[in-house]
């Protein structure tokens, strides 16, 4: 009779503390928010190696919420529109800071009237409190630039680069001005620069032509990012 006390007596003790253990799961998985979403991972998703041995990569944002899901879908619509194209690239990084995750697709393609490669950059910006997208207007005002302090930091850049390509003996003054070298470099004044932000600093992305006739050209930009910073 006493062990049978007993015996019942663990089996209320283990029930009560399977219940207490049930109610603590409840209530941490109820308000504390799953590991799994609670920051913006950014994997990749799938690559593919085309026929000219150029490997583009995907990307994913690994998030539940409707700013993710169209992103990733824009994402993956860019893909699969170049990796139909043998001759082109897409492919992507990002930077994540305190405040902000970025993230870049480029698409590399051929450029039907030269034949040469040209790239064309995608950002995403988003804060990491709200893990929403941050739109351009709002990265202006947080950041306090204007659009003008934007184009005017590019047009500063490509007059380095103009003047360096003179000194360079890439081009000839007399035989191609300014507006000739923004003409090579398939540069136009309505091209839409692309915000992006490092370290919680605005910074942007624009493309242009890197060509050249005899391969010298390329020497120069070798190292060309694309990313710029903003002069103010």
């Amino acid at each position: 009779m006493i062990e049978s006390d007993k015996s019942q007596n663990r089996r209320k003790i283990l029930f009560f503390g399977l219940c207490i253990l049930a109610i603590f799961f409840f209530f941490y998985f109820l308000i504390s928010p799953n590991k799994k979403y609670n920051t913006i991972k950014v994997k990749e998703k799938q690559s593919y190696q085309h026929a000219s041995s150029l490997i583009s990569h995907l990307p994913y944002l690994e998030y539940d919420n409707l700013d993710v899901e169209l992103v990733n879908k824009e994402m993956s619509e860019d893909y699969q529109n170049i990796i139909m194209n043998q001759d082109s690239q897409f492919t992507y990084q990002y930077t994540e800071g305190k405040k902000y995750l970025s993230l870049v697709t480029m698409l590399n393609q051929i450029d039907s009237k030269t034949g040469y490669p040209y790239p064309t950059f995608k950002t995403y910006v988003f804060d990491k409190k709200t893990k929403k997208r941050v739109t351009d207007e709002e990265l202006l005002e947080r950041f306090q630039v204007t659009k003008e302090e934007i184009d005017a930091s590019f047009d500063k850049k490509m007059q380095e680069y103009y003047q360096g390509e003179l000194d360079s003996f890439y081009l000839k003054q007399e035989e191609c001005d300014y507006a000739c070298f923004l003409e090579r470099r398939r540069i136009d004044k309505n091209d839409k620069f692309q915000l992006y932000v490092v370290r919680d600093q605005l910074k942007f992305y624009r493309g242009f032509m890197v060509f050249s006739n005899d391969n010298d050209e390329e020497d120069f930009y070798r190292n060309e990012t694309f990313l710029f910073d903003i002069e103010r």
